[in-house]
């Protein structure tokens, strides 16, 4: 008689992605301490709206909090915000985080500009 049986073959999990905390086998990547937040992005979009800003002048490079005046506590939520994604490290970071944070990336970073100096990636590309 024949072996007809499957191997029941199970993956090892032994990391733990450092957004989310799911398990992940990804490897590790160059990221910041916390993923693109919609609710923070939000948060800037609507204050620019509703005190006649435009987004780069309150976030980005060319913003500059010396002439224009942001609430104390905004300024306090957007300063911790901006040492969380713009400190990068290398960590575990799962493939659907990845993915997550690179649709945030393209909806509140990417403008016209941009797009010429883009890089494509795939999850594939770093596994």
């Amino acid at each position: 008689m024949g072996n007809n049986t499957k191997k029941n073959k199970t993956l090892k999990v032994d990391k733990t992605c450092e957004w989310c905390y799911k398990p992940t086998n990804m490897p590790s990547v160059f990221a910041s301490q916390i993923p693109i937040l919609d609710w923070v992005e939000d948060k800037i979009n609507l204050w620019c709206a509703e005190n006649g800003y435009t987004r780069d002048q309150v976030w980005g490079e060319s913003a500059s909090w010396d002439e224009i005046e942001i609430p104390e506590e905004l300024e306090m939520e957007l300063m911790v915000y901006d040492e969380l994604i713009f400190t990068i490290k290398k960590k575990v970071i799962c493939s659907e985080c990845l993915s997550d944070d690179d649709k945030m990336w393209k909806k509140y970073y990417l403008n016209d500009l941009d797009k010429d100096d883009t890089i494509d990636w795939s999850i594939e590309d770093i596994n």
